[in-house]
């Protein structure tokens, strides 16, 4: 089990194992400044130990484990590799998100939503959520307008995008959403008419 101890520092740490796939057993330890952030981080790194020791660590909880440097990108890697465990995709919130336009938005624009949903998940298939990047969203706004999309259009994909990406980060699957650093395309058109100036 981890165990949090106190040093003549007065820093915080937390010895802990990590079961892997290939029968190693690691050896970890974690600093924390406030006691109040190392007990927090202890009931997790627990939870996380006990489900790699039964091999039922889940692809949520290894993304979580990843973004909070329970375990560095090779230990994570080797268990997305195991054939017991795989990466969380787009794919996994894909009810979250129905449910969300249902309750949020018309029936119409509801639909137009869901229409969105299935491009952007045919065009990102089952990519690792961690893997998927500012420059990979960026990829997916050109291929769109190269594809001869209206900028109106593609920016309802990118909206529909950040809405699906706020779900893991809501649960801490992934710490930031970066699909919210994608800038929109500006749309030339003016919603409304120009008013002509006086003489």
């Amino acid at each position: 089990m981890p165990s949090l101890y106190h040093d003549a520092r007065r820093k915080y740490y937390i010895i802990y194992k990590l079961y892997l796939p290939n029968g190693q057993i690691k050896k970890k330890t974690k600093y924390y400044k406030a006691k109040i952030e190392a007990k927090r981080a202890l009931g997790e790194i627990t939870i996380i130990e006990q489900a790699a020791k039964r091999r039922e660590i889940t692809k949520d909880k290894l993304l979580y484990a990843l973004n909070h440097k329970y375990i560095n990108e090779q230990e994570y890697k080797s268990f997305v590799s195991d054939s017991g465990a795989g990466g969380v995709t787009l794919n996994n919130y894909v009810n979250a998100y129905e449910q969300y336009s249902q309750a949020n938005c018309m029936p119409y624009t509801s639909q137009e939503n869901l229409k969105r949903l299935r491009r952007i998940l045919s065009y990102f298939g089952n990519v690792d959520i961690a893997e998927i990047t500012e420059t990979k969203i960026e990829e997916f706004k050109n291929y769109r307008i190269n594809s001869g999309r209206a900028p109106n259009t593609i920016n309802q994909d990118l909206h529909v995008l950040r809405r699906l990406l706020d779900f893991p980060v809501g649960q801490g699957i992934i710490k930031e959403n970066v699909a919210r650093k994608v800038k929109l395309i500006p749309n030339k058109q003016s919603k409304y008419p120009k008013a002509i100036k006086r003489h």
